[in-house]
């Protein structure tokens, strides 16, 4: 019995651990059987000559790396199904290529995920990876197909904090040695809000030190505070504000641009066809789905993996060794706009802007730009030949996709209404405007059939008249007694100078939330209407560049230069939230905060 003893006490003692366990939140490992890592032999460093399109195409099998235990993007059920948000979208991503999709177990080590890519043990990464700076020189990412952020909840009542200002020297509760626990301390650096942070083992005790009063907030990611306080969500408020963005993407093997592709294409069009609603709907009920931006000429057929190269394309050139060497940066995209031109004011204004960012962008890096002239319907076949190392105010179309890369949209344009300031309660929209006269600038020759057929789409009946861009508001507003008019209709880069011109009388058109209300062509089935975008293409492949461009442009949004740059062409208070991975401000040797 005596030697008995000691066994039994060590199996009363790990029954107490696992029950102690439950209810806590699962510690960064996968249900057994977890992989075991193998040792680095350095093939990640290797750049890949075959995409991993080619092994789709062979096998008719895709390989999607995923977590089995991270609810609700990815837990391996009762019934051992693999259930969530990612798991979902791995199967409609399959059966849209027409191929069988086989999951594999990863962990949630960024750098045995990047091997298990480069050694094609998995052709992608569906695993709730967070797009983080640290990890783009190991993996290349898709568009984030699900934008969260860490923020942070307290209690309700009209007496607590609404806004992360009003948290300064209050007691915050984070789980330690976290990504949360160190976006928090990031964030206080940045911000200059200064909090009490107080660390906790578990997430569930934090939340009920909250409850408690011993603390004043909890930091994590949105999707976890939910979680945590599900049982009574009525007791904490989970703040809008970010401490941190968690932008959520799609990782393949680094350069491998043919992949990538295929992935952007295939997330679009779930988008496009209402697909990704669906699955974010079945996992994150009551939350506003944001769709992606889909580019032109995406079809009305899913894409194929037979559609796309299964070798790569390497640069012959890099952008940002050339310009070590020659650090003057070629760029297309502007129109010939002259000192003495008689163009209208809006096309002054984007001119500038263009020129303004891109000065802007080039100072951070530590080169000289030389503009390419006149070179705005060419911008494109500029960067792919060669003639330009990046093109400014470009639309992403799919049809150019094999020969450059595009960023991510800067700039945010459309279709807009505009009507007097005091008839803002009773004008919203187009349905207020049924038999009455709207004017047209005569530089868009195309807007009045647009405006025309809006109206007969829905049965109404409206006029246009045709002026001038810069008379629009003048009249507008009864400057000329023998026209009456009721709204403008134009691009929004001429109305923008109007109503900033003459801001207590003139106003565009928006939505009953407060956000602008755009009639560009929709862009997702069932879509009423839509905005456009522009944004940079940069020779095809060459990632670091495309990279540091993106970098840059959200280190200016961070500290407010784009915002800034962009009151030229856009309203203040309609600058939407762009997008920041989260991470350090250098890239490349490159400091590119300010």
């Amino acid at each position: 019995m005596r030697r008995l003893f000691p066994v039994l006490l060590g199996i009363l003692l790990l029954i107490s651990l696992q029950v102690t366990s439950i209810g806590q939140n699962p510690v960064p490992t996968l249900v057994p059987p977890t992989p075991i890592p193998r040792p680095d032999t350095g093939e990640g460093d290797l750049l890949p000559t075959q995409s991993a399109v080619a092994r789709i195409q062979e096998r008719g099998v895709v390989r999607i790396g995923l977590l089995f235990n991270a609810p609700p993007f990815g837990v391996l059920n009762v019934r051992g199904e693999l259930v969530g948000f990612d798991a979902d979208l791995a199967r409609s991503m399959a059966e849209a290529w027409g191929v069988e999709m086989q999951p594999v177990q990863v962990t949630r080590d960024a750098a045995t995920a990047a091997r298990m890519l480069a050694r094609g043990d998995v052709d992608m990464l569906l695993a709730r990876q967070i797009h983080h700076r640290d990890l783009i020189s190991m993996m290349e990412f898709s568009q984030t197909y699900y934008l969260g952020q860490k923020t942070l909840m307290v209690r309700s009542g009209d007496d607590q904090p609404t806004s992360l200002a009003e948290m300064s020297d209050r007691r915050v509760g984070v789980v330690v040695a976290t990504p949360a626990e160190t976006a928090l301390r990031v964030w206080q650096a940045r911000s200059g809000i200064t909090v009490d942070v107080q660390t906790f083992l578990t997430l569930d005790q934090a939340h009920q030190a909250l409850l408690a009063g011993d603390i004043d907030g909890v930091a994590d990611s949105d999707y976890r505070l939910g979680q945590v306080s599900a049982i009574q969500p009525e007791l904490v408020r989970i703040l809008d504000e970010p401490i941190e963005l968690e932008p959520i993407a799609i990782a393949v093997q680094r350069q491998d641009n043919s992949m990538r592709n295929l992935v952007n294409k295939t997330l679009q069009f779930l988008t496009f066809t209402g697909r990704m609603n669906e699955i974010y709907d079945r996992y994150f009920t009551g939350r506003s789905y944001v769709p992606m931006y889909v580019w032109d000429n995406i079809g009305g057929d899913a894409p194929s993996p037979a559609a796309f190269p299964t070798t790569l394309n390497l640069p012959e050139q890099y952008i940002v060794g050339r310009l070590a060497a020659q650090p003057t940066l070629l760029v297309a995209g502007l129109m010939g706009i002259t000192a003495d031109s008689d163009a209208p004011e809006s096309q002054r204004r984007l001119d500038l802007f263009h020129r303004e960012l891109m000065q802007e962008m080039a100072s951070r890096w530590g080169v000289t730009v030389e503009f390419v002239p006149d070179s705005a319907d060419n911008a494109l076949d500029l960067v792919a030949s060669g003639g330009a190392d990046i093109a400014l105010g470009v639309v992403p179309d799919w049809e150019r996709a094999d020969e450059v890369d595009f960023t991510s949209h800067y700039l945010r344009h459309g279709y807009r209404l505009m009507i007097r300031a005091l008839d803002r309660v009773d004008i919203r929209g187009f349905a207020d405007l049924d038999d009455e006269t709207i004017l047209i600038p005569t530089t868009e020759p195309n807007t009045a059939a647009y405006a025309v057929a809006i109206a007969e789409d829905r049965s109404w009946t409206i006029d246009v008249n045709q002026q001038r861009e810069a008379d629009l508001g003048f009249l507008l507003l009864g400057g000329d007694e023998e026209i009456e008019v009721e709204a403008a209709f134009a691009s929004s880069f001429k109305l923008v100078p109007l109503v900033q011109n003459d801001p207590s009388q003139l106003v565009l058109t928006d939505q009953e939330n407060g956000q602008p209300r755009w009639y560009s062509p929709p862009r997702i089935v069932g879509q009423d209407f839509s905005y456009e975008v522009m944004t940079f293409a940069t020779p095809g492949n060459d990632i670091d560049f495309r990279l540091l461009v993106e970098i840059t442009l959200q280190e200016m949004v961070r500290d407010g230069t784009l915002p800034l740059l962009l009151q030229q062409v856009m309203l203040a208070e309609e600058i939407p939230q762009f997008e920041i991975w989260p991470g350090p401000s250098t890239y490349l040797n490159f400091d590119l905060a300010r």
